[in-house]
Parts: C-alpha cells; sequence; structure tokens
C-alpha cells in the first residue's frame, strides 16, 4: 500500500498530511505569506525534513476560478483559451492547469500561483498536481445519493457540488464571510436548479471558519430548505475521503 506525503493548498494555508490506504496524520499547518521572501524556502525545507523517502509527495490544490470543459471537445493547445474566455488574462503570477476527470468526461481548466509550480519543479519528489475540486467531484459521482448539495467550507470561501436526478450539475466556487453568506447561495442554487426539496445537504466546515449550529438552524427555519437532511462531516473525515486511494 503506497505512502504519500500530500500538500493540501488553498488561498491562505498549506495543510501537510500524510496517507495510506484510507488512513491520514496531520502534521503541520503553514500560513502562506507570499510578502515573506522567505516564505518558499522556509516550506522547501519544512517538506524536506518531515519527508518520508521513498514515499511521493502530493500537491491538492483548491483553485478560485475555474471552468470545466466536456473531454469529449478539450484540446490541450486550447487550454489557456478556455481560461480566457471566462476569466480574461490570468495574472501575473499564474499559470493555466489542467486536470481530467476521465470517469466522468470532464476537464478542470485552472489558473495555478506559479510558486507552487516552483515549488513542484524544485522537489523531485513531488509528482502530482491535483485539485480538490476534481477528486470531490469524482468522489461524488459514485455516491448514492441522486440529489444533493455537497459544500466544502474553508476561510473565506465555499466550492459546491450539485447532484441532480443522479448527474453533476453545478461545480462552482463562492467568497463567503458568515453563515448568512452560505444560506444566500444555497438559495440561489436551489431556486435556480429546482433541487428537490428533500435533498441531502452534506457540508464538511474545514477551517472552522462558520457555526454548524447556527447554521443548521438557520436552514431548518427557511421554507425553501428546511426539507433538507444535513449532514455535518468532520475534517478528518474530510480528509481521509480526499486523501485516500
Amino acid at each position: 500500500m503506497s505512502q504519500f506525503l500530500n500538500l493540501v493548498i488553498d488561498k491562505t494555508k498549506v495543510r501537510i498530511i500524510r496517507s495510506r490506504g484510507k488512513e491520514s496524520d496531520f502534521i503541520q499547518e503553514l500560513a502562506i505569506n507570499l510578502s515573506d521572501p522567505f516564505f518558499s524556502s522556509n516550506l522547501e525545507e519544512t517538506i524536506r525534513k518531515v519527508h518520508n523517502h521513498p514515499e511521493q509527495i502530493r500537491i491538492f490544490f483548491s483553485p478560485e476560478k475555474y471552468t470545466l470543459i466536456p473531454s469529449t471537445i478539450f484540446s490541450s493547445g486550447n487550454t489557456e483559451n478556455y481560461y480566457h474566455l471566462n476569466f480574461g488574462e490570468e495574472n501575473a503570477d499564474e499559470s493555466i492547469n489542467h486536470e481530467f476527470i476521465d470517469s466522468i468526461g470532464i476537464t478542470f481548466v485552472y489558473a495555478i500561483p506559479k510558486w507552487i509550480i516552483e515549488l513542484k519543479n524544485r522537489i523531485n519528489s513531488i509528482g502530482q498536481v491535483l485539485t480538490t475540486l476534481a477528486k470531490n467531484a469524482f468522489i461524488l459521482n459514485y455516491n448514492v445519493d441522486l440529489n444533493s448539495i455537497s459544500c466544502f467550507v474553508d476561510a473565506g470561501f465555499v466550492d459546491i457540488i450539485v447532484k441532480s436526478t443522479g448527474k453533476l450539475t453545478l461545480v462552482n466556487h463562492y467568497e463567503i464571510q458568515t453563515e448568512e453568506d452560505l444560506i444566500y447561495f444555497l438559495l440561489l442554487i436551489t431556486k435556480r436548479l429546482s433541487i428537490s426539496s428533500n435533498a441531502n445537504l452534506f457540508i464538511s466546515n474545514l477551517g472552522n471558519s462558520i457555526n454548524n449550529d447556527k447554521l443548521e438552524n438557520y436552514i431548518k427555519s427557511i421554507q425553501e430548505l428546511s426539507g433538507f437532511a444535513i449532514q455535518f462531516n468532520s475534517q478528518e473525515n474530510y480528509f481521509k475521503s480526499l486523501l485516500c486511494e
């Protein structure tokens, strides 16, 4: 059974987690501070210290800007064009990357900070660069639920994946600060996509940036959402699911 050292990266932090099969062990969390000239070198030093050869190192990145292209029409030569069509030119400190999910026929095209690519190039043991969204979409596609909304909440944002009548119908990223912000987007999605009133609502609160009890009370008090079957997923279970083989 393979063992991995995983770097789970979003816009504010790097979580370092070791995984083997269905087990995972949290090692360290580092704040991202690109204004610090020593940030990249310090991160690289930390990774080398905790890395146990011959385990592979994987990067799981949570992109803020991305678009989904059917794999049947995707052309790698047009990767940047797909992105530019939706978001315009990428920032000077970003590169455009893509990831195939052959099992559901979708290709994620997204912007990734160049410092992550440079880190990969400096550490030979880093193999795959994956997106958390693609892995979560892959997992949910095989979930038995026909109608569900899955929210992955972290500091300052939420990724929402919707499955309707057994098919993935929405994968999107929203900036939020409060429980009320998340309620707003849930209402918006529910109305626009005509989500079943008895759908399952899965919430992974990864950064403890919202209060689960407060959110649940809000949901139960709103007619359009009150029929949802709510299930909260712990950080531990989320990362086991994300990183398991």
